[in-house]
């Protein structure tokens, strides 16, 4: 992904085809690669940095997951340039002090229930939302598959 933004920004590669990285547990890879050796860890951060900064204008984007969002593995400069922030769940301070920290005072005292949280759009629209149950999950993918 990271090449293929490089590519992009020399003028080597022209193709502006959408390009999506999506990077489940995101927290816990970053983590276990910290443990493993710090440097590359850093390296690895910095390079997801420069793709949320620099990917919007050449069509490459990054979705990243986690079960507890860790500022270890968000830093500062890196959190601002995520478009769109979810959280699902509970109302846990720090997840919002990180996150979404002018928007604390609107969230706090809410209680979410399941598949309820917020989503915040471009640092400074924040919704809340309620994600759908299916109760057919079969027929659910039979529709992403056709």
């Amino acid at each position: 992904m990271y090449n293929r933004l490089n590519a992009r920004l020399s003028g080597e590669d022209k193709s502006r085809n959408p390009v999506t990285l999506i990077w489940d547990e995101y927290i816990a890879n970053i983590l276990a690669l910290a443990n493993e050796d710090k440097k590359k860890a850093a390296v690895v951060m910095n390079k997801v940095s420069e793709i949320l900064l620099m990917g919007r204008s050449k069509s490459v984007r990054l979705i990243v997951s986690c079960q507890r969002p860790d500022a270890v593995a968000f830093p500062v400069g890196s959190r601002l340039n995520y478009g769109v922030v979810v959280v699902l769940g509970a109302f846990v301070r720090s997840v919002y002090d990180m996150l979404m920290p002018d928007h604390i005072e609107q969230v706090k005292g809410r209680e979410f229930g399941l598949g309820e949280g917020t989503v915040l759009l471009q640092g400074s629209q924040l919704h809340f939302i309620k994600v759908p149950k299916t109760s057919n999950v079969e027929e659910l993918c039979k529709g992403a598959l056709s």
